[in-house]
């Protein structure tokens, strides 16, 4: 199962790693935002060579899926 998949899955269980759960977790929120009306949007920050430094590679790969969510690039 790709990346890609396990960021969009609904129902049932999803598998994956914890950096990938760190990565779904802000586009859940956001998904949870546009259902319930606020316009909200999200901010994550951090260092390269930081103690989670596979989050940034991670959110990389989720790039499409951040920039369709939130109208804004991941840099």
């Amino acid at each position: 199962m790709a990346l890609e998949d396990r960021l969009h899955q609904e129902t049932g269980w999803v598998y994956m790693t914890g950096m990938q759960v760190l990565v779904r977790l802000p586009i859940q929120q956001r998904n949870r935002d546009i259902s319930a009306g606020p316009n909200t949007d999200g901010y994550i920050s951090g260092y390269r060579g930081s103690p989670v430094e596979a989050f940034d590679l991670n959110l990389w790969q989720a790039e499409t899926t951040l920039k369709v969510l939130s109208g804004r690039s991941f840099q």
